[in-house]
């Protein structure tokens, strides 16, 4: 007969590991922001876009070792939005792959239109947010690789 539970000491062992694939209550709240903000662009909704936008957000274009600011500040962002939808963006968006590490959020994103044509497009593109204050500081995008679904 055993005294006690022998599984004790091998889950206080294991514990660390299973931790790091847990979400904390934090984590799980900084990636839903970064959610309703794909969904908010999704809806076409730059003032609830502009809502989880700091004041000072960068928007970070990276390809291969070169990486460029194309928008800096909320309004410069919430312009280049505006611009980008008036010249008849139609696509969906959608994040998936989503990773919380810190203040960090990474995923894929996948953008998803149809040609004048009528073909259906996509392409996928590395993202990691930053949140500073629950308000994405800065978004690292990656070069996008094209796909035919």
């Amino acid at each position: 007969m055993l005294h006690g539970n022998v599984f004790l000491p091998v889950i206080f062992a294991l514990a660390p590991l299973f931790s790091a694939f847990m979400t904390t209550p934090v984590q799980a709240s900084q990636a839903h922001i970064v959610t309703a903000y794909v969904q908010a662009f999704n809806e076409r909704d730059i003032e609830r876009m502009s809502t989880m936008m700091h004041e000072d957000i960068e928007w970070i274009d990276i390809s291969g070792s070169t990486q460029s600011v194309s928008y800096s500040g909320k309004d410069a962002m919430t312009e280049g939005i505006t611009a980008y939808f008036a010249n008849g963006y139609d696509g969906q968006s959608k994040m998936t792959e989503l990773s919380a590490n810190g203040n960090f959020i990474s995923g894929v994103e996948t953008v998803f239109w149809q040609t004048a044509a009528g073909q259906n497009r996509s392409q996928s593109a590395t993202v990691v947010y930053e949140l500073e204050d629950s308000l994405i500081r800065r978004v690292w995008y990656f070069a996008a690789v094209s796909s035919i679904p």
